[in-house]
Order: structure tokens, then C-alpha cells, then sequence
């Protein structure tokens, strides 16, 4: 017991470390920080910044692999739980849209209307996942650890080995190729889909079924040298950072391997936090700004190597921090309401084999 929990520990600071991945994702991409256009004219600083890219990259299929690890063992489910998730994502986004608003001194009922769309890819597609795996479950258990382990290559080789092939292709040739996808009719989707989650939950629960462990040395290894396969491909083309890229599939597997081996003790600290995951992914989107307007990282990143670096960790650290704070004031306003919303909706479901119906 004693040992489970110090893995679980180790689990809880995984997340926020993801956390911090994400964060650090979107201030490289042109939507968040637009850290990588900044940099461009700075060669070490660019490398640097592709250095973190690649390594941070895995953070969503990481935490799919997670919920599969942890969902496994557990057949039921709440209906109240993504319900809850799309709400956050509604609430946090409406709130921001009307701070805005306030700021500026203009209000539109159509934007504010507009705000209140749950827009998040990965509330929608981690809710379908959540209702969907106890018959996933079922499956994994009632196959032979064979069979799992050739349901888990061909899933590989279908949804990210052939997909990555494609993808690196087009990127380098500068083509589009549609109708040969195995995800869709055209491509890949970059990973961003319901075929992948699945994936990475079939290998989470994978690795909990038969307790995986490869030694500490070997996941880092693998996670290094996967991250170094995904750095050395993204100069080429930027499909390498696709989440279904097999290099970025593996990176994450290595990743949750090796946290399997280290072990922490649970702490308040640590599990606060943790429990923080999901609204820091919402909060963090919403604030972008920060970056720019407060902190003025364009002209932080023109400088030398040394600023590019510090100025990198300030700005996610920063934006994780007001991210932190700003979940902690919404889950102590938010406590009635989820309380008497979790009073009405009681529904759930407990799926069960015929075996163990009788």
C-alpha cells in the first residue's frame, strides 16, 4: 500500500509537470507566446526553444496514458464528471470574455454569447473517452496479454507508425494527400483526435494490467531518444510534432515508465495541484496577454542566449502561477454550485460482463 501511494505521488507531480509542458507549447506556438516566430532571427534561442518543444510535446498523450493507467480498474462512471469538465471550460472562458469586455469599456452580447460555447478540443474528446472505457476495460481484460500485445502493435502501426510516414512526407514534400488515411478521409488530424486518445488509454491500461517497468535508466533513455528523434524530424518539417507521431507516442509511454519507478510521497502541496490540471489547461489559454503586454516577451526573446532562457522559464512559471491562483479562487467560488449540481444529476453506470452479472 505504502508503495502504491508513493507511485501515485509520483503520479500527481507527472501532471504537473505536463502542466507545465502545455503551457510551455502554447508559448512557443503562434496562437500563445508566439515564442518560436520571436526567435527566428536568433539561432541558439530558436534551438533552445525546439529543444523544449520536443520534449514537452508529449504531454497530452501522456495524460491519456494516465486516465487508461487509473480508469482501468474502475467500471464506474459518473455522468456528473463531464458535465463538470465542460462547465469549467464555459465558465472560465465567459468569465474572461467579460473581464475583457470591462477592460476595454465595450460590450457585445453576441461575443459574451459566443464565449459561453464550450470550445476545447480535449474536454470533448477525454469526456467521450471517460464514458466509453468501461467497455474498453472489458475488452483489455478478457484478452490474453498476447493478443493485447497485438492489438497494441497493430493499433501503432495503423494510427501512428503509417500516419507518421504520411505526415512526414507531405510536410517535407510540400503535398497533401487525401483518401489514404487510416484516421479519416483526409489526414491524420495531427493527432488531435478520438483514435488517438483511445490509443494512448489502450497502452495506460496496458501498463497497469501487467505492471510494466523497464527500469529507470532504459524509460529515460527512451524518452530521451525519442525526444531527440522528434527534435532532429521538426527541423524538416513541423508534422513531426504531430501527436500521433510514433516518436511522440513512444516519448510518452517512456515518460509514464518512468514515473512508475520514481517514487514521491503524497503531499497536500503536490495533490492540490494536482487536482488543478485540468483548470490551469482552460485558465492558462484564457490569459495569453500576460505574455505579451505584461511581460513583453518579444524583446526578452531578441536578446542573448541567457535571456531567451530565463526569460522562457519566467513566462511559464509566471503564467502557471496566475493559472494556479485564479483555479483556486474559482473552485472555492464554484464549491456550492458543483455540490448542488452533483445533488441533481446522480446519474452513472456500472458496466459489468455476463459472468459477473451472475
Amino acid at each position: 500500500m505504502k508503495e502504491s501511494n508513493q507511485r501515485i505521488g509520483s503520479f500527481d507531480a507527472l501532471r504537473i509537470i505536463l502542466s507545465l509542458f502545455v503551457i510551455l507549447l502554447h508559448f512557443n506556438n503562434s496562437n500563445g507566446g508566439n515564442a518560436l516566430k520571436y526567435t527566428e532571427n536568433n539561432m541558439i534561442g530558436h534551438e533552445f526553444l525546439l529543444v523544449c518543444e520536443s520534449l514537452a510535446i508529449c504531454a497530452v498523450n501522456t495524460f491519456m496514458i494516465l486516465s487508461g493507467y487509473f480508469l482501468y480498474k474502475k467500471q464506474m462512471r459518473r455522468i456528473i464528471k463531464p458535465i463538470l469538465l465542460i462547465l469549467t471550460v464555459m465558465g472560465y472562458n465567459s468569465f474572461f470574455t467579460l473581464i475583457k469586455m470591462i477592460s476595454v469599456g465595450q460590450f457585445s452580447l453576441g461575443i459574451y454569447i459566443r464565449s459561453l460555447i464550450p470550445i476545447n478540443y480535449f474536454a470533448w474528446l477525454y469526456s467521450v473517452v471517460y464514458l466509453l472505457s468501461p467497455w474498453i476495460n472489458i475488452m483489455i481484460k478478457n484478452v490474453t496479454k498476447k493478443h493485447m500485445q497485438v492489438l497494441l502493435i497493430l493499433m501503432l502501426i495503423l494510427f501512428s507508425v503509417y500516419p507518421s510516414i504520411v505526415d512526414i512526407y507531405c510536410g517535407i514534400s510540400g503535398t497533401v494527400i487525401n483518401g489514404i488515411s487510416t484516421v479519416s478521409s483526409t489526414d491524420s488530424g495531427s493527432g488531435y483526435t478520438l483514435v488517438n486518445f483511445i490509443m494512448m488509454y489502450c497502452i495506460g491500461a496496458y501498463i497497469q494490467k501487467y505492471k510494466c517497468m523497464i527500469g529507470h535508466k532504459k524509460s529515460m533513455l527512451g524518452f530521451v531518444f525519442c525526444s531527440i528523434c522528434t527534435f532532429f524530424l521538426i527541423h524538416y518539417t513541423f508534422n513531426a510534432i504531430y501527436y500521433n507521431n510514433i516518436a511522440v507516442v513512444l516519448s510518452s509511454v517512456f515518460l509514464v515508465l518512468l514515473f512508475c519507478e520514481i517514487k514521491i510521497k503524497e503531499n497536500i502541496i503536490v495533490l492540490t495541484l494536482s487536482g488543478l490540471t485540468f483548470q490551469v489547461f482552460v485558465i492558462h489559454c484564457c490569459m495569453y496577454e500576460i505574455w505579451e503586454k505584461k511581460m513583453g516577451i518579444k524583446s526578452i526573446l531578441s536578446g542573448n542566449i541567457a535571456a531567451v532562457i530565463g526569460g522562457s522559464f519566467l513566462a511559464v512559471i509566471v503564467m502557471y502561477g496566475f493559472s494556479v491562483g485564479v483555479a483556486l479562487v474559482g473552485r472555492f467560488i464554484s464549491k456550492p454550485a458543483t455540490y448542488v449540481l452533483g445533488k441533481f444529476v446522480k446519474g452513472y453506470y456500472n458496466i459489468q460482463t455476463e459472468r459477473e452479472e451472475k
